[in-house]
């Protein structure tokens, strides 16, 4: 956020020593976003030469498209989006290139993920085959039917477009391990332009049934933000009440994980994805579980699990 001040501060005529120091680090950060910004379009080159498909997403595009200098928008990674048929070829594209997975990664544990990620020197690439971990495979199709051609270094790919960009800014936003405060201010450089297709951010919304992460997102940018956001939007979001599952689903996603831990997360995560009746949904817990964890078996999850829920319950000794 601070190299925004900093431009901020500069549109004023404000020049004092924390103005220096918040440009110089937007100096900083546009090196840095800069050898990113490189390997990002060396990565999209490599996939579609093998014809597969990439969406930019998060910051990659944001710096790239929408932010006036590319030094506003800081970026820890790059995400990128395949569809889930292409994604063990887009596996071994990266492999190709010297990039390894930045963690230990089991066959099984893959279906239940929505990105995995892969480091080289130092850089690291988001893989996406799921736009958001609440998204079934079939339901990020819709995204790709209507990008916005982008630019990255010199490589043409796409984005999501604004709508969709704003709708996935907000459900990451209103979440408790949320990237950081930035959120808000990506959402206000989206929401700023005229053009903005609402109608389209609301159906989104209740496509996938995320309509109180995005109201509550809007109603957040609208209050403090200065975000113009129109009542017919906030209508329309209102007017879709979710079912009690959904209600439970929001509060976990915004509270402080307890002495569960992500469990419960998981729970919820697969009763949305699951195309099973609620019963046979239920049944299917444990597997989805062993896998989520990558356990071996469904005995060896139980007792891993029992054994996570009792160091955290166990008091631990002063120092």
């Amino acid at each position: 956020m601070a190299p925004l001040l900093g431009a901020r501060l500069a549109e004023l005529g404000v020049e004092d020593e924390c103005a220096r120091r918040w440009n110089r680090q937007r100096m900083v950060i546009w090196a840095e976003n800069a050898r990113r910004l490189k390997v990002a379009a060396e990565v999209i080159g490599a996939l579609s030469a093998r014809s597969i498909a990439t969406l930019a997403l998060k910051g990659v595009a944001l710096a790239a498209a929408h932010y006036p200098h590319p030094g506003l928008r800081s970026m820890n990674d790059i995400d990128i989006l395949v569809k889930t048929q292409a994604r063990a070829r887009a596996f071994a594209v990266l492999e190709e290139l010297g990039f390894g997975p930045s963690g230990p990664v089991l066959g099984a544990s893959i279906d239940v993920l929505h990105a995995l990620a892969f480091a080289r020197r130092g850089v690291e690439i988001d893989l996406h085959w799921r736009l958001l971990p609440e998204c079934r495979d079939l339901e990020s199709g819709p995204f790709w039917t209507n990008p916005d051609p982008i630019e990255i270094a010199g490589v043409r790919t796409v984005s999501l477009n604004r709508a969709d960009m704003l709708f996935h800014v907000c459900v990451h936003g209103v979440r408790w391990d949320s990237a950081p405060l930035r959120w808000v201010a990506d959402a206000r450089v989206l929401a700023g332009r005229p053009g903005l297709d609402w109608n389209q951010l609301v159906r989104r919304a209740i496509d996938l049934r995320l309509e109180l992460p995005v109201r509550e997102a809007l109603e957040l940018l609208g209050r403090f933000a200065f975000v113009d956001v129109p009542h017919e939007v906030r209508r329309s979001l209102s007017a879709h009440a979710p079912s009690t599952f959904y209600k439970i689903e929001h509060q976990i996603r915004i509270r402080r994980p307890g002495l569960e831990g992500m469990v419960p997360r998981h729970m919820c995560l697969h009763m949305r994805r699951s195309e099973k009746g609620r019963v046979r949904t239920l049944i299917g817990l444990p597997g989805y579980l062993q896998r989520a964890y990558g356990y071996g078996s469904a005995p060896e999850a139980a007792s891993g699990l029992t054994r996570k829920l009792w160091r955290r319950l166990r008091p631990r000794a002063p120092r």
